[in-house]
C-alpha cells in the first residue's frame, strides 16, 4: 500500500508545482463493505462499472453503496478524461496542493 501512495504523491507533488490542475485520490472501498486488506487495483471494477465481474477469480459481492461509488467514479473519469476535470455531477474535487498534501 505505502509503496504506490507514495509514489502517487511525489508525482502529484511534482505535477501540480510545474503542470497542469492535478487531482489525486485514495480508494478505501472495499466490494460489499469487505474488511480485506486493501489492494492496489481494487478500484479498477468500480471505473469500469464491472462490479458483477469475478475479482481475480472470486466472486465479492456488491450493495447499493458500492453500485453509488462506481456510478461517481466513471462519471468522475469520463469528465477527466474530456475535460482534464473531475468535477461535475455533485462532485467537488479540490486540486491537489502540496502544503495540505490532500
Amino acid at each position: 500500500y505505502s509503496r504506490f501512495y507514495y509514489g502517487v504523491r511525489g508525482l502529484a507533488r511534482l505535477n501540480a508545482k510545474d503542470g497542469p490542475p492535478t487531482f489525486r485520490y485514495l480508494f478505501t472501498r472495499r466490494r460489499g463493505n469487505n474488511a480485506t486488506p486493501p489492494s492496489h487495483v481494487e478500484e479498477v471494477p468500480y471505473v469500469f462499472g464491472n462490479l458483477d465481474k469475478h475479482f481475480f477469480g472470486v466472486e465479492v459481492p456488491t450493495d447499493a453503496r458500492d453500485k453509488a461509488v462506481s456510478n461517481a467514479m466513471m462519471g468522475a473519469w469520463l469528465r477527466f478524461a474530456q475535460t482534464g476535470d473531475p468535477n461535475g455531477g455533485g462532485l467537488s474535487w479540490p486540486t491537489y496542493d502540496a502544503a495540505k498534501d490532500n
